[in-house]
């Protein structure tokens, strides 16, 4: 039996600036946040002033929220360690520097209650800073407006690479985790190893992502290309 109907897991590394505005997205959601949403903050040795937001919050919330610190060990560790506090139905790993739409969980929740056939549904990702407008790669998939599920050995080109703006049925998650060794593209194994097993997942067109692209061109997608790690 599940406390609540979603786990929303959160590394934190840097993100004293856009801290708030993530959390209180979460926070405002129309699914209805004390009753059905639980945070899981993972301070993976975020040297600014993070852990003050973060308990901050706890305190207005003790039921809803966890807080966690850890030695930096990486975004991938982070998130390891939140799956193992989560007890929700379905899993989101948020990252604290974009925002929820605030009716998007409420539109993944009845998508995933409705579509036992998948273990995951992605959402929309909408850019906003420095670039703005629905201008991700992969925004093709979601053009046709409505609802569906993509069958990945059919269409081959609707892949699914992030897992930010993705919800996971907590039980699909068994035995999978995110390799702690990887930099870069961490997030794009783990995904296709939870859509494998079923070769299908769900698209919501209208369940919005708001992924911040930063003006200081430091977060970690910004500067990958430049580093060894990205090679390998």
């Amino acid at each position: 039996m599940f406390q609540y109907k979603f786990s929303v897991i959160m590394p934190l590394y840097n993100v004293e600036n856009f801290f708030a505005e993530a959390v209180e997205s979460v926070i405002k959601q129309t699914i209805g946040f004390r009753e059905n949403i639980q945070i899981i903050l993972v301070n993976d040795g975020s040297p600014d002033r993070v852990e003050d937001l973060c308990l901050r919050y706890k305190e207005d919330y003790p039921e809803n929220i966890i807080y966690v610190s850890k030695e930096n060990g990486g975004v991938s560790s982070a998130r390891n360690e939140g799956i193992k506090h989560a007890q929700g139905k379905y899993i989101n790993f948020f990252d604290a520097d974009d925002r929820w739409e605030l009716d998007a969980f409420e539109k993944a929740y009845a998508f995933l209650e409705q579509h036992n056939e998948v273990d995951a549904v992605a959402c929309r990702h909408r850019f906003f800073g420095k670039r703005d407008g629905f201008v991700h790669p992969l925004d093709y998939k979601f053009r046709q407006t409505k609802d569906r599920i993509v069958d990945i050995m059919s269409e081959h080109t609707y892949i699914q690479m992030a897992v930010n703006a993705v919800f996971f049925r907590k039980d699909a998650l068994r035995g999978i985790v995110f390799d702690t060794r990887l930099k870069i593209s961490e997030d794009s194994i783990f995904v296709t190893q939870v859509i494998l097993k079923k070769e299908k997942y769900g698209i919501l067109p209208e369940a919005v992502y708001h992924y911040r692209k930063r003006l200081s061109n430091d977060s970690a997608i910004d500067f990958s290309t430049s580093s060894r790690t990205w090679y390998f």
